[in-house]
């Protein structure tokens, strides 16, 4: 959860039940709203099964909100976690948990994403793409039952590829930026938006999750740190 993010007060508790309820779930997530100014956004229809889930991330696209995952021990140690860092580890992460078991979201948006015109990951696009597709290419080996690519060769391989997939790729990046460039365009919305921030008393900074979760780590079947898959982390969407 980035530090400028903010969610609902009781999304983990929300969370942690509906985990307890569905026992062929692994990892879940949540909808999230988009914070633009002092604005509230509404965000996309999140997915609810694990089939359509699966099929975005198959595609590169967000199929899971990955600041919002819980993921069930097992299953995180079942893929041992993060096995690189860098851009494509969350991609990466999510596909070899989908192999573990199920993957849902929660129909509510119960996460509020900070949205910037120019953050980290936007930046630095290229790269995130190639590891995206290096995340996909091994979830690919993997069902065809056949080695994973190496990461260094694959790199190699990345840069010679043929030129109209470089043209998409400058076009899948463009489109990112005109995407936020939209959102913070003055006196335009896009989506619905829901006008101002609340007071701040309604939310929960990424300060109090990491206490929350701690509080919880007596949860047999949680992990308390590991689970929590984007604590830490400061790069924004």
């Amino acid at each position: 959860m980035d530090a400028d993010d903010t969610c609902e007060p009781h999304r983990l508790e929300k969370q942690m039940a509906f985990l307890r309820d569905h026992c062929d779930v692994v990892m879940l997530g949540t909808g999230i709203d988009f914070i633009v100014g002092n604005r509230i956004v509404d965000g996309f229809r999140p997915l609810t099964e694990h089939s359509e889930i699966r099929r975005r991330l198959f595609q590169r696209r967000p199929g899971l909100n990955h600041p919002t995952l819980i993921v069930k021990r097992d299953a995180w140690a079942g893929v041992g976690g993060y096995r690189f860092a860098g851009a494509g580890e969350d991609l990466d992460f999510c596909l070899r948990v989908s192999d573990f078991g199920g993957s849902r979201m929660t129909q509510k948006r119960l996460y509020h994403y900070r949205l910037r015109e120019q953050s980290l990951t936007f930046k630095t696009g290229a790269e995130t793409q190639r590891g995206y597709a290096f995340a996909v290419a091994c979830a690919r080996a993997r069902e065809r039952g056949t080695a994973e690519p190496d990461l260094e060769q694959f790199r190699k391989a990345w840069l010679r590829r043929p030129i109209h997939r470089r043209v998409a790729q400058m076009l899948a990046i463009a489109g990112e930026r005109l995407y936020r460039a939209i959102h913070h365009s003055p006196g335009r919305r896009p989506f619905t938006s829901r006008g101002g921030l609340p007071s701040h008393g309604r939310y929960v900074s990424s300060k109090c999750c990491v206490v929350t979760a701690h509080d919880a780590r007596h949860e047999t079947c949680f992990p308390t740190d590991a689970s929590l898959a984007g604590k830490g982390r400061t790069r924004d969407p």
